[in-house]
């Protein structure tokens, strides 16, 4: 074919939207991608609506074939064929080729090999969903997590940084704040003012407490390491 295009409903569900296309023009392919065409009307439309797949054989001829991708691209759709992406949870859009390389028209075979193949395709873009689901969730978990960690160390008052004047409590609001991020900190100071306790209270206070802390003595180290 010569050009092919995976089409997705909006958050709402109300319009539709080209989520992946084959276009090599990045005009035509940027254009596209802002187009947004009502779910219920359209070939697209029509597959969404009755979840079988359609094959038009002369686009011009056919009152639900919609001009507008081809009017905003200047792209020429004679002949197309549509199938639904279907999957656990119903009807996610659509797959859809245009304009046989061979032949005026597709034929029965053409649209049961998309038929075939949407099967496939539904599958990958469900599976991509979920890994974002849990990828987030699994993301929002350790920050919950880290907050709450940094609550028990609070409450629990065993921090090995004495003091209670306003300085100390400064680098307290630096270390929770460092603890909270996976930013690295660089610690300066004169020695013995007590750099190694502020990593290790960072570490402490971190998501990453229940891994090991390593404190390597850089002057320990030989010249040539």
């Amino acid at each position: 074919a010569a050009g092919a295009s995976v089409m997705l409903p909006t958050h709402d569900a109300k319009h539709l939207y080209f989520a992946y296309d084959t276009a090599a023009d990045p005009l035509m392919a940027e254009r596209l991608a802002l187009l947004r065409l009502a779910a219920d009307q359209g070939v697209a439309g029509a597959v969404v609506q009755t979840g079988e797949g359609l094959r038009i054989d002369d686009t011009a001829s056919d009152p639900r074939f919609n001009p507008r991708a081809d009017r905003a691209t200047g792209f020429s759709t004679r002949a197309i064929l549509c199938v639904p992406l279907k999957a656990r949870t119903g009807i996610i859009g659509v797959l859809q080729v245009v304009n046989p390389l061979e032949g005026p028209a597709f034929d029965d075979h053409d649209l049961q090999f998309l038929v075939a193949l949407s099967g496939s395709v539904a599958v990958a873009i469900e599976n991509a969903r979920l890994y974002d689901t849990v990828r987030a969730t699994a993301s929002r978990l350790h920050e919950e997590v880290g907050v709450l960690r940094r609550d028990v160390v609070l409450l629990e008052r065993g921090s090995a940084l004495l003091g209670s004047g306003p300085p100390m409590e400064q680098v307290r609001g630096v270390v929770q704040s460092a603890a909270a991020s996976p930013i690295t900190v660089l610690i300066e100071g004169e020695t013995g003012t007590g750099k190694e306790l502020v990593a290790r209270e960072i570490h402490r206070m971190s998501p990453r407490a229940e891994g090991g802390f390593v404190a390597v003595n850089c002057a320990a180290l030989s010249e040539t390491l």
